[in-house]
């Protein structure tokens, strides 16, 4: 695909003083929008902003990243501990370690819990699991299954008399999802269900003959959860627990 803008310009600070100072001399540059974090969110407005002309700044608290970060293809029995050193990522990383996904293989890219820690009220606890500082963050161990919300989502007091409705409809977001799914690739089948409905898909991952059997018989219980609808890149194996290369792709 040809790009539509030329690539951003790697202005990483170094981390010593002499850096911070170095491109504090350089000439100063104007930009027109600053995005914080490049995750899903601030990856996809950098990229929105940028083809509408708009002069993007992208600050990012991670490291950068690169292919030869992930190892997601090594076996367990390569790594250093083998994928058992559970006890000793605990001792730096307690929340983090309880998201599956901060493992031996991908430790490294979440926060030193001691190092950042936070507060909550005695009454309302809360583990904040998944914050990386890598470039892309979450996108590089989401599991790829890529569902839309529905109106049963977005309007569930209306269904159901809790809590409060969005102050948008489906219909309302419809086209962002349309948009999205065009560009990443989503998988999936036409099912016309009103919980999840359908987008612009792939083709589907063919099923066996035992699975379309099993499928006809649970479609009959009205049992459904579209995990087969995902990004296109999605791998056989459950590789995003050692964060995948196909994530960020």
């Amino acid at each position: 695909m040809e790009a539509l803008t030329p690539p951003a310009r790697n202005v990483t600070i170094p981390q010593t003083q002499k850096g911070m100072q170095r491109v504090q001399r350089e000439k100063k540059i104007e930009y027109d929008a600053i995005v914080v974090g490049s995750g899903a969110s601030g990856g996809w407005a950098c990229k929105r902003l940028a083809e509408a002309g708009l002069k993007v700044a992208l600050l990012e608290a991670g490291k950068p990243q690169s292919d030869q970060n992930f190892s997601e293809h090594k076996p367990a029995f390569e790594l250093k501990y083998r994928n058992r050193a559970a006890e000793m990522i605990r001792k730096t990383q307690a929340v983090q370690s309880v998201f599956e996904v901060c493992n031996e293989y991908t430790s490294d890219w979440f926060v030193n819990d001691l190092e950042e820690p936070y507060t909550t009220p005695k009454d309302q606890p809360f583990l904040w699991m998944g914050r990386l500082r890598v470039t892309g963050g979450r996108t590089n161990v989401w599991g790829r299954v890529s569902l839309r919300f529905s109106d049963w989502d977005l309007q569930a007091a209306s269904h159901d008399g809790f809590g409060e409705d969005w102050p948008l409809s489906y219909k309302d977001l419809e086209p962002y999802y349309d948009l999205v799914e065009k560009y990443v690739g989503v998988t999936g089948m036409a099912e016309g269900l009103e919980h999840l409905p359908d987008g612009q898909f792939q083709p589907a991952m063919p099923l066996t003959c035992q699975e379309t059997l099993v499928r006809a018989f649970v479609f009959q219980f009205g049992f459904y959860d579209g995990s087969g609808r995902g990004a296109h890149r999605e791998l056989h194996a459950n590789f995003e627990r050692h964060g995948s290369q196909s994530d960020v792709e």
